[in-house]
């Protein structure tokens, strides 16, 4: 699998390209010290190709998860 840094923690890549039209997605979401994610059904909206460009859409919530605590380490 494809992997990144975010704040020197390997983490799955996010996807490429979007998902299929009614697939659920995962963004990471540090706003939420519980679960770490939201979920989503792409259905091709601003929000969701947002998402995408900015490199945030994962396809399984572990992932986005992980992302999202890597996301909150600091210095």
């Amino acid at each position: 699998p494809r992997t990144i840094f975010v704040n020197g923690v390997e983490v799955p890549a996010p996807e490429s390209v979007a998902p299929g039209h009614d697939a659920e997605y995962f963004v990471p979401f540090v706003g939420d010290d519980v679960h770490f994610y939201q979920s989503k059904f792409w259905r091709n909206t601003s929000f969701g190709n947002e998402m995408l460009k900015r490199g945030l859409v994962y396809l399984n919530k572990e992932d986005a998860i992980a992302r999202a605590k890597a996301m909150l380490i600091t210095g």
